[in-house]
């Protein structure tokens, strides 16, 4: 009897519903069997072990052989980008997302993939495109809903972003992601209801229920409410409390052992007498978070030469096609030294695919993803002539800036203070041993003269660019630029100086800060 292809994912989606995974995938097993060729039941089985049972691996085997029999299903495709975007594997993420579009861009599945995909690599205009089209099909699809108002609001667009969020918290008001995104998108007023019933109904419970990791998030969005009304003492004591409800993920001999490695492995010899590459296009800003980097992106963004892609992902997603491990000092020295002209050339395309070619015309294309600091000695072997503008801020004010904010789990150092010190001063020690090394040009540009005379400092830059100076720069609180940050509001807002010095207000909390620190202030803290 012939087997009947929609019966079977239609019972194994009712069995999903009703967790039966195992049920599931003998299902599909039992009806790939009888129909070897089938490659929807191929995506269906992949789809079952990536999302369900955490069996990356096996789909990924089942989505490979899927592809030799047929790489023209959208849905063998769909599957296919969403396993690459969990292994971070954003290249051909994009790539898979986009035949899939290709052939199957009405489906709101294949949308939604789409979506995350190109979020994840900062093409928010195209998620957002994605993003509509998915709504009208499903208005009440909430994953979408929620990462329409992330996109919306990494597109400077705070109010719609705050709109869609107060909207959504209407009929789901306990969500954290909401509440995340909401946080984010607004400078949050005293009475605000939304905080309200975050202070009042969400955290109690979190914390009756002990769900740390839930509270974590809870409470770092309540300590933002309260640094927005200035309630500066308790906004500490909620950070410092949400930090410390979980071990902290960060590896701080990871971390020294990649910088020792780095600074003991690579020379200037690595660089010169290499075949030369004089594109230009490519400006990196790079440092720690809180250092005044978006109001930098955007004065350069002004530029009517100039654009800018945001905290773009491109250069970092090139690790896993040239094998080289997250952190890995040792491995990043030797692909230093021993890259091949064509691994080069093909790492430079997908670079510039991802940057400078999303913004035809433009001379100087700015990627203000600030970790790349770590990755700065692979930039230089592909981009020798590239640009590179590190940005920083007094230490003590930079590293409170960095303990008072939502960040993601990639800044696991900021998880207390003793942590965040160290990872301040090996980011300056590798900073200084690039700055001897590397063939680009690199300038320094502290927050500090930037809040102080930002014509000046501008100008500066600008200049620093190899462009000619223009006024349009000094107005770059209307310039609309892509901003997955957490500055993304302050930028809209006149230059303030008052962040300087502003680690004064927590000094009695900062001891452990100031011991790892102290080296920056030989004639001490108040100097």
């Amino acid at each position: 009897m012939q087997l009947n292809r929609a019966k079977i994912l239609k019972k194994g989606e009712a069995l999903i519903d009703e967790r039966r995974y195992a049920e599931a995938e003998r299902l599909y097993q039992e009806a790939i069997r009888q129909r070897p060729k089938d490659v929807k039941l191929y995506a269906a089985l992949a789809r079952l072990l990536m999302r369900h049972m955490k069996r990356a691996k096996h789909a990924d085997q089942v989505i490979a052989h899927a592809l030799k029999l047929d790489r023209s299903d959208y849905e063998v495709l769909r599957e296919a980008a969403e396993l690459c975007f969990r292994k971070d594997d954003l290249v051909a993420a994009k790539k898979y997302a986009k035949d899939s579009l290709v052939r199957g861009g009405n489906d709101p599945d294949t949308l939604y993939v789409a979506a995350t995909v190109f979020e994840k690599l900062d093409e928010f205009d195209e998620a957002v495109e994605c993003l509509d089209r998915v709504l009208k099909k499903r208005p009440d699809h909430l994953p979408s809903r929620i990462l329409h108002a992330k996109c919306i609001r990494s597109l400077g667009r705070l109010d719609e972003s705050a709109s869609i969020c107060r909207n959504i918290l209407e009929t789901h008001p306990n969500s954290l992601k909401v509440m995340g995104i909401y946080s984010e998108s607004v400078k949050f007023k005293e009475g605000d209801p939304h905080v309200e019933n975050l202070e009042n109904t969400i955290i109690p419970a979190l914390r009756d229920q002990g769900r740390d990791v839930a509270l974590q998030t809870a409470l770092k969005c309540l300590a933002k409410s309260r640094l927005d009304t200035g309630q500066h003492e308790e906004a500490f004591l909620l950070f410092k409390e949400a930090k410390e409800l979980l071990p902290s993920q960060h590896d701080r001999a990871k971390q020294k052992t990649y910088v020792a490695e780095l600074k003991a492995n690579v020379a200037i010899a690595d660089y010169f007498g290499r075949a030369t590459y004089d594109e230009e296009r490519p400006v990196l800003i790079v440092g720690m978070p809180r250092v005044g980097s978006t109001l930098l992106e955007q004065v350069i963004a002004s530029h009517p030469q100039t654009a800018a892609v945001g905290e773009s992902g491109a250069l970092r997603s090139l690790l896993p096609f040239l094998g080289v491990p997250q952190a890995n000092g040792a491995e990043m020295s030797k692909l230093i030294k021993t890259v091949s002209e064509e691994k080069l050339g093909l790492v430079r395309q997908a670079y510039l695919e991802q940057t400078a070619n999303r913004r035809p015309g433009a001379l100087r294309v700015v990627d203000k993803n600030l970790h790349n600091f770590e990755l700065l000695g692979l930039f230089a072997r592909m981009f020798p002539e590239a640009r590179i503008i590190h940005a920083r801020r007094d230490p003590m004010d930079n590293c409170v800036a960095c303990y008072l904010q939502r960040l993601s789990k990639w800044h696991s150092y900021t998880d207390d203070l003793t942590s965040l010190g160290q990872y301040y001063r090996e980011h300056i020690e590798l900073m200084a041993h690039w700055k001897k090394v590397l063939p680009n040009p690199i300038m320094e540009v502290p927050y500090e003269n930037m809040v102080a005379d930002t014509e000046g400092m501008a100008r500066k830059v600008i200049d620093f660019l190899g462009l000619e100076w223009d006024d349009a720069c000094l107005n770059f609180q209307e310039t609309e630029n892509r901003a997955k940050t957490l500055s993304v509001w302050q930028v809209r807002q006149p230059i303030y100086k008052s962040s300087v010095k502003r680690w004064k207000k927590y000094e009695a909390h900062l001891d452990a800060l100031k011991k790892e620190l102290q080296p920056f202030y030989p004639n001490g803290f108040d100097d």
